[in-house]
This record gives structure tokens, C-alpha cells and sequence, in this order.
């Protein structure tokens, strides 16, 4: 990636942009700590895990990092912005405009025909839409309180099981099946998932992983992270089933609650949850994109 030059008007010093690499790590740790706006995308991952990937940058003025954004590792076209962090709001936008722009060349250059962002916080929505980003989805959060059921039914030609490190692979290609490009995740996403889960499960048939869910927990709870089932073994009720045996599993611990968030025009698994009893929770978060392709 290039390095980019703009000159601060405020005080003529140069705003220096290139790749940040794993020696970074202190400064961006301090980026994050001192920051005052700071966009980070709902993850299993720290933003630092990142560091050494392609399609993560920083800003410096002399030696100080100011600002970074990262959009790394897409499994198709479209790529997540996952971090944005700017030290301070006086120069928000000078920040975020040389970043943006540096980015959304090197996307393009690398066959990104598009970007996302899960938006959080609604300083950083006014910027992305000065960059052209727009509305098209949300993400709504949904919630379940103490609500005790009895073990779930078995399903004839199906078994559940726990989820092990060999089943990653299988439910992996599950994903990939179940969910369009744009929420897909990438096979470390679910190694790292695997290893913070609280509650990890798989529904097999014939030996083959047909659908699974993998939850963590909070202080508050627990919280339903990933649900799929195979598209062919979908609507016989194997969402269902992995969905009440976390319910059964979580109810023997005495949780506060189970929350889950889902697109809001997902209405199959809208339906799935409020049938086991969730509610809307009022928590929702625009998903905004901007089409590189011009």
C-alpha cells in the first residue's frame, strides 16, 4: 500500500498514512486507550489481532499514531469495516477523509466491489455518509428472560452432539451455505469462536454436520453469537432444536437471560426466536455500505 501525504491546515505538520504492521501494536494499544472516537465492529476478535493484515492502516503526525481504519480479510467481494479510531474530534473528518480514501483505493485495486459497517455510534455514521456509504440493512437484538422448558424432542435421522475442534471444518461449510456473502465468516472466525464459547453444539446426520450454534457468555448472561442449519435440512425443525436445547442448558444454570441479533429482515429466524419465547429488546444498529464499483 502506498503512503499518503496531507498537510494539517491547522498547523502545516503532515499527516503520514501506511500499512500497520505487528510492531504497532503499543501504539495502536494506546490509540485505542486514548481515543476519543473509536469505531470497533461487533467481533470475536481484539482490533489488534488484526495487526499484519493487509487492508489495516494508520495515520501519524512524527511518530505519534492519530488515527488508523481497518478493513481486513473478506472471503468474497465484500469487505467489513471493522476499525475506525481517531485520537481526537477536532480533526475527525481530516483524519477519517486521506484514511478512507486510501483505503477504498487499495480495496478496489484488490477486486472489493463493496463495504460494510455495523454502525454503533452516530458521529461515525455522519462520516461514512459524507463518504458515500448508505443505509440498506439493520441489525436487530432480541432477548429472552428465565424461561424454563423441558428437554428438547429428538428428531428421527438426526443426533446432536457437542461441538469439537474437528467439527470446525463441517460447520464452517454449513456457514457458507446458510448465509449469503455479505454475513459470511471466515474459518478463524469460528476457531476463535470455538475457543471463547460457552455453549457450542451440532446436529449430524449421517455422520455429516447439517447445522450447529455457538454462544458465549456475559456478565449479564448469555449471548447466542451463531445459528445455521444446512439449506437442504432446513424447516424440519433443526433450528428449533439446537435453539431450546441452549434454552434447557442455560435454564439448569440459572442465566439472567439469553440474547441474539439478526438482520431485521430475517424473518425466518425473527420467527424462530419470538416462537421460543425472545422479545425485541429496542436495541437496533443501521448496517450501512458503499459500492466501490462507480
Amino acid at each position: 500500500m502506498s503512503t499518503f501525504i496531507k498537510k494539517n491546515q491547522a498547523n502545516s505538520l503532515p499527516y503520514s498514512i501506511r500499512n500497520a504492521i505487528l510492531k504497532d501494536k503499543k501504539k495502536l494499544e494506546n490509540l485505542l486507550f486514548d481515543g476519543e472516537f473509536i469505531h470497533q465492529h461487533m467481533d470475536w476478535k481484539s482490533p489488534i489481532d488484526w495487526l499484519g493484515r493487509q487492508g489495516f492502516i494508520l495515520a501519524e503526525k512524527g511518530e505519534k499514531v492519530i488515527g488508523t481504519l481497518a478493513c481486513p480479510e473478506h472471503l468474497s467481494k465484500v469487505a467489513w469495516l471493522r476499525l475506525f479510531a481517531a485520537l481526537d474530534g477536532n480533526t475527525l473528518s481530516e483524519i477519517w477523509e486521506p484514511l478512507w480514501r486510501e483505503m477504498e483505493r487499495f480495496l478496489s485495486t484488490n477486486g472489493v466491489t463493496s463495504v460494510v459497517c455495523l454502525v454503533t455510534n452516530y458521529w461515525f455514521l455522519q462520516l461514512l455518509e459524507s463518504s458515500g456509504f448508505r443505509e440498506f440493512n439493520r441489525v436487530t437484538s432480541l432477548i429472552l428472560r428465565n424461561k424454563e422448558i423441558m428437554p428438547p424432542k429428538m428428531i428421527d435421522n438426526y443426533s446432536l452432539h457437542l461441538m469439537k475442534t474437528e467439527d470446525l471444518d463441517q460447520v464452517f461449510e454449513v456457514d457458507q451455505l446458510a448465509f449469503e456473502p455479505i454475513w459470511q465468516n471466515l474459518l478463524e472466525d469460528f476457531q476463535t469462536a470455538y475457543q471463547l464459547a460457552s455453549s457450542s453444539t451440532v446436529i449430524k446426520n449421517q455422520g455429516s454436520i447439517v447445522g450447529y450454534q455457538i454462544s458465549t457468555s456475559t456478565k449479564l448472561g448469555t449471548h447466542l453469537a451463531r445459528l445455521a442449519v444446512h439449506p437442504i435440512h432446513q424447516r424440519k425443525g433443526l433450528g428449533n432444536w439446537l435453539l431450546n436445547d441452549l434454552i434447557f442448558s442455560e435454564s439448569k444454570k440459572n442465566y439472567l437471560m439469553i440474547t441474539v441479533n439478526t438482520q431485521k429482515d430475517n424473518f425466518q429466524s425473527i420467527k424462530l426466536y419470538q416462537q421460543a419465547g425472545f422479545v425485541f429488546s429496542g436495541e437496533v444498529y443501521p448496517v450501512y455500505m458503499v459500492d466501490l464499483q462507480k
